[in-house]
């Protein structure tokens, strides 16, 4: 967040996933935050059991480098996008990389407009004018808090980086 208040959202994160383990490995502190969108139970692993953990553990340690080159890629995607991809584009590709089955298997992304905004730094109006574009085009259909992808083929061709 800026300090005039603008912010942008880097990830949604779901259940299992790992977050703060960068500060574990190299003790500097992190340069963002995180905030719980619903009930959450954390688990908190200090340094000293996570050198246990990395020392005793290979599995634990080739977790670590699959999650940090995860997060890499998608960060470098993220930047290509943001420097070279349309706006439609930069949407379609964070719906895709959003979205989970759930359990009627429709591919849902769970998020708002003006998270969305966040993900790629423009204004909601700007967010709007996109997803109305997709939804008469047959690709999407807006929910209260979410996004069901009808037409993923569809998305991807819309999408310049796939």
């Amino acid at each position: 967040m800026r300090v005039d208040g603008y912010q942008m959202i880097y990830a949604l994160l779901g259940p299992g996933e790992c977050i703060a383990a960068s500060s574990l490995i190299d003790n500097h502190p992190l340069p963002q935050t995180a905030e719980a969108l619903d009930d959450v139970q954390l688990q908190v692993i200090g340094m000293g059991a996570f050198t246990k953990l990395r020392e005793d553990y290979r599995e634990f340690d080739n977790a670590l480098l699959h999650l940090f080159a995860r997060r890499l890629r998608t960060l470098s995607i993220h930047i290509g996008t943001a420097r070279l991809a349309d706006l439609s584009s930069q949407i379609v590709l964070r719906l895709l990389e959003l979205a989970k089955r759930d359990s009627r298997g429709r591919l849902i992304a769970t998020v708002t407009h003006t998270e969305l905004a966040m993900f790629v730094s423009v204004s909601r109006q700007s967010i709007h004018r996109v997803l109305k574009t997709l939804t008469t085009e047959g690709l999407i259909a807006l929910h209260y808090g979410s996004i069901e992808l009808l037409h993923l083929e569809g998305l991807k061709a819309k999408a310049e980086f796939l």
